[in-house]
């Protein structure tokens, strides 16, 4: 009798999304070549790196191309005045 072998597609762990946003990806099986955005929640911004891809690691394991815990971060969004301001209002700082 002989041993039957699996096959399977190599892939990388479903990538854990920042606080305040998620990572859409292109496909749900997060095989190697597959990129994935980061999408901040509403009033927050990216302020660091936004896309992740999938790759072959020299060890021969698949793992994402940045650091998810520090390369990645949706902070609050911060509004700014366009046009000037007026000399006789007054604005909260």
């Amino acid at each position: 009798m002989h041993a039957r072998k699996r096959f399977f597609s190599p892939e990388c762990f479903q990538p854990t999304n920042p606080p305040n946003g998620k990572f859409n990806c292109k496909s749900e099986t997060y095989a190697v070549g597959t990129s994935c955005n980061l999408q901040c929640n509403a009033f927050h911004v990216s302020t660091k790196d936004s896309e992740i891809t999938c790759v072959t690691a020299p060890d021969g394991s698949e793992q994402w191309n940045r650091d998810l815990t520090n390369d990645f971060e949706c902070s609050t969004f911060v509004g700014l005045v366009v046009g000037g301001v007026k000399p006789d209002k007054q604005y909260v700082t």
